[in-house]
């Protein structure tokens, strides 16, 4: 049977490239350092080149380690989805037939069936192995309210590919409302199998599965998630970039104040900010434009700035987003030279 950790599976091959983007990191950092020192040993004038060399580095960097939590994000969904494909198929129990998915008795799907979905009327009474109530993101409680409604699975994180599932969004926005009633405590990731890393693989599936057609311009999710980018401390950089992914997409044209202000919120920089601004260039707003080329000036906001600022069309946005056709960023000066192609048509 394939596991996620064969040489050929989608999970291995995201690992490879996640150790190859640690060795680069390591490198940059270390070579970083070692220019650094230098420059406090040579003439003014070359080491000043130096130091804005460093600086640069130090920007790609930071980069490479967003890009990395993303893809070690990713690596966990594709773990998830891999285990629960893998479930072994329940037999059902001697006795009376269990109910075939037409009987009145069972509540219907409310999302397409797939590998590895539990089987049998009896699933949440005998999880298979490695499922545990309270660890891992498993919360029996949760899994009966969802299946009542017509979701079987073991995992929050096999239903964040389906598009919809209206059923199950008042209870999934409900369960992260009260997440620290029911689940009280603090919440870190880090400690496989323990309470804190179960509270917090919760949550972040939790915001995950907002992120569905039927909770568009529904305000109640929309402050709820708002709500998780304000937590202090601060939920970790993947998810909040899911909760900013999701307020982007659910968002109605009257919420602009409030991601604006959430826009300005996040750290400078930081993958947030280009997710919420995919909001702002779908708005006609005339502040749309100011807020977009405000984020031109970190190399790390950019790019998401200059497709802002294209989507928007811009009066001014030509000579905007011209100068960083020579960005010494490859992708800034993709987007850029892609940017002026359309603005020109």
């Amino acid at each position: 049977m394939a596991t996620d950790t064969d040489p050929g599976s989608p999970r291995a091959a995201l690992d490879t490239v996640i150790e190859q983007l640690t060795v680069l990191i390591d490198r940059i950092e270390r070579t970083a350092a070692e220019t650094s020192t230098t420059a406090d040993r040579i003439p003014a004038e070359p080491a000043t080149a130096l130091r804005a060399w460093v600086s640069d580095a130090e920007r790609v960097r930071s980069r490479l380690q967003n890009h990395r939590k993303l893809l070690q994000a990713r690596g966990a969904l594709l773990s998830a989805e891999t285990a629960a494909a893998q479930l072994p198929d329940r037999t059902p129990s001697p006795g009376p037939a269990a109910p075939t998915r037409d009987s009145p008795e069972e509540t219907p799907l409310i999302h397409p069936a797939y590998p590895g979905m539990p089987e049998g009327d009896d699933w949440l009474d005998h999880p298979p192995a490695g499922v545990r109530d309270g660890r891992g993101g498993f919360e029996l409680r949760l899994f009966r309210e969802l299946a009542a409604v017509g979701v079987r699975s073991y995992s929050l994180s096999v239903l964040t590919k389906f598009p919809d599932m209206p059923a199950a969004v008042p209870i999934v926005a409900d369960w992260l409302t009260h997440l620290d009633e029911r689940v009280p405590g603090p919440e870190a990731f880090g400690v496989l199998g323990s309470p804190e890393e179960h509270k917090a693989v919760l949550r972040a599936d939790l915001i995950r599965n907002l992120a569905k057609r039927s909770a568009r311009g529904n305000p109640a999710i929309i402050d709820l998630l708002s709500t998780q980018l304000r937590r202090t401390p601060p939920l970790r950089f993947d998810v909040r970039f899911h909760a900013a992914t999701a307020i982007a997409d659910l968002a109605r044209p009257t919420d602009f104040d409030l991601v604006a202000t959430l826009l300005d919120e996040q750290p400078p920089g930081e993958q947030t900010r280009n997710a919420l601004l995919t909001y702002i260039a779908r708005q006609g707003d005339p502040r749309a434009r100011d807020i977009a080329a405000a984020h031109l000036h970190h190399p790390d906001t950019r790019a998401a700035a200059i497709d802002a600022l294209t989507r928007l069309r811009a009066p001014d946005a030509t000579p905007l987003i011209e100068p960083y056709r020579n960005d010494p960023d490859p992708y800034v000066r993709q987007r850029a030279i892609r940017a002026l192609e359309k603005l020109s048509r």
